[in-house]
C-alpha cells in the first residue's frame, strides 16, 4: 500500500454526529424581535436572516447564544483556515449586544416621541370626537335614532382611534423629522441610514399604541 505521493491513501474525514434540537417559538420570537429581524452584523434591512448559535452547539438554545445573521455573514461563521480573520464567536457576540441595546434605545427614543405628540394631540381629539357626538345628534334629529346609532357604532369602534392617529401624523412627523435632522445632515452613511429608520419607528410605535388603546 503507498504511504506517500499521489497514490498514497488520505486519511478519510472524521464526520460527527450534530445534535439539533429545534428553537422553543418563543425564544425565537424574543430574540428576532430583539434585533428587530435584522443581521447584527451586516444591519442591512430587508435581508433573509437565520438564527446562529454562537458556540455552534445547536442543541444550546439559551437567548444569550442565539444571535441574528443573514445567510452572507453566517457563512462568515463557518469558514476555516487562511489568513483572514472570520467572524468567531466572541466577534459575534459583540456584534449581537451592540446591535441589540442600539434597537432598544430606537424603541425607547420612537416610543418617547409617540407618547410626547400624542399626548400634546389629546385635548384637540377629545374635541374632535366632542364635534363628532353633536354631529351623530343631529343626524338622529333629522333622520332618526337608528340611523345615529348605526354611524355612532361605526365611528366609534377603530374608525376613531385610526382618525386620531391621522391627525397626529403632521405633528408626528414634524417632530421626527426634527430628531433625525442632525443625523441626516452629518454626511456619515450609516447614521442617516439608522436615523431614517427611527423615523419610521415612530410613525409605527404611534400605531401600535393607537391599535392597544381600542
Amino acid at each position: 500500500m503507498p504511504v506517500s505521493g499521489i497514490g498514497a491513501m488520505r486519511p478519510r474525514a472524521t464526520i460527527f454526529a450534530v445534535t439539533r434540537v429545534p428553537i422553543p417559538d418563543d425564544v425565537a420570537a424574543d430574540v428576532l424581535f430583539a434585533s428587530h429581524r435584522i443581521c447584527c452584523v451586516c444591519t442591512e434591512p430587508g435581508k433573509p436572516v437565520q438564527l446562529h448559535h454562537i458556540d455552534e452547539d445547536h442543541a444550546n438554545n439559551a437567548r444569550e447564544n442565539l444571535a441574528v445573521l443573514c445567510l452572507d455573514c453566517h457563512y462568515q461563521t463557518q469558514i476555516r483556515g487562511g489568513f483572514a480573520r472570520h467572524l468567531d464567536p466572541a466577534q459575534v457576540r459583540q456584534y449581537r449586544d451592540d446591535w441589540v441595546a442600539r434597537m432598544q434605545r430606537r424603541r425607547d427614543e420612537s416610543d418617547r416621541i409617540a407618547v410626547e405628540v400624542m399626548t400634546r394631540a389629546a385635548p384637540r381629539q377629545e374635541e374632535n370626537r366632542g364635534t363628532l357626538n353633536v354631529q351623530l345628534d343631529a343626524i338622529g334629529v333629522a333622520q332618526g335614532t337608528s340611523t345615529a346609532s348605526a354611524v355612532g357604532v361605526a365611528l366609534g369602534g377603530s374608525t376613531v382611534p385610526l382618525l386620531d392617529y391621522v391627525r397626529t401624523l403632521p405633528a408626528l412627523r414634524r417632530q421626527a423629522y426634527a430628531n433625525a435632522r442632525p443625523e441626516w445632515d452629518s454626511g456619515v452613511t450609516a447614521r442617516m441610514v439608522e436615523a431614517t429608520y427611527q423615523v419610521i419607528d415612530v410613525l409605527q410605535e404611534a400605531l401600535v399604541r393607537r391599535r392597544r388603546e381600542e
